[in-house]
């Protein structure tokens, strides 16, 4: 994460800057495009499993998609 702007789901589920996203619903990507394409489609308005890393520890938040 480079940048936290006010109202994103990053900022409602508590993800801070240097936090490295590593998967979504279990599903893991390795880029931004790839995460992308996991947030777009269907995934509107549907909750999901973000699971990330912050000073090497792995966490899970549940977050509602926009």
């Amino acid at each position: 994460i480079f940048e936290v702007e006010a109202g994103t789901i990053a900022e409602k589920t508590g993800l801070v800057m240097g936090d490295t996203l590593i998967s979504l619903n279990d599903e893991p990507f390795q880029n931004q495009d790839d995460l992308v394409n996991l947030l777009s489609g269907d995934n509107a308005g549907k909750k999901a499993i973000i699971r990330f890393i912050r000073v090497g520890k792995i966490y899970r938040v549940k977050a509602k998609l926009e």
